[in-house]
């Protein structure tokens, strides 16, 4: 009898060795995540992410103000040659960095020369003119009626996203009637 005692406890013994401490098959699900789980969750996480960013931050920053600036600019030139009974031009130049310029007009004879630039606008980085707005001309007579025919279009474009095939393109335009049409 003392002997089957001693090998009971000898069992008892080597089977709480072999159970491992803590968890045990029994209650594997009912406390939490596993370490590889919770990798598994982050690492997913991180990819979303990953690919969420750069839709997000596709929305150009600068075209919005650029282009709100040249049809302010398109209106204070039509105003001016109003106020100031002169032709004034709003025209698109340059390559990088692209610009524009509020011009005025002399008269000499019976046709308007002498252009004079009374202000130069840098547009801001990452927005440039389309190639059909470089060289175009919005000409305002002293009734601010519009002189250049077909009504001119300005289309400023943001670079960022690789043009032509993915640009934002925003435009102004100017009206029969010399009236700025706003974005």
């Amino acid at each position: 009898m003392r002997l089957t005692r001693k090998i009971i406890a000898l069992r008892r013994a080597a089977r709480a060795r072999r159970r491992p401490l803590g968890r045990t098959r029994r209650d594997v699900g009912s406390a939490g995540y596993s370490l590889p789980e919770l990798i598994l969750a982050v690492a997913l996480g991180a990819i979303a992410i990953a690919i969420a960013v750069p839709a997000i931050n596709s929305k150009p920053l600068n075209l919005p103000a650029d282009i709100q600036d040249l049809s302010q600019n398109m209106q204070l030139t039509h105003e001016w040659a109003i106020d100031r009974t002169v032709h004034y031009r709003l025209r698109a130049f340059s390559s990088a960095p692209y610009q524009y310029a509020i011009e005025q007009g002399q008269l000499v004879g019976v046709t308007w020369t002498n252009w004079t630039a009374r202000r130069t606008v840098a547009l801001r980085s990452n927005v440039a003119f389309s190639a059909g707005t470089l060289g175009l001309i919005a000409e305002f007579d002293e009734r601010g009626g519009l002189v250049t025919l077909p009504a001119p279009t300005f289309t400023l474009q943001d670079t960022v996203r690789g043009c032509p095939s993915k640009c934002w393109t925003k435009t102004v335009t100017v009206n029969a009637n010399g009236m700025v049409d706003t974005p």
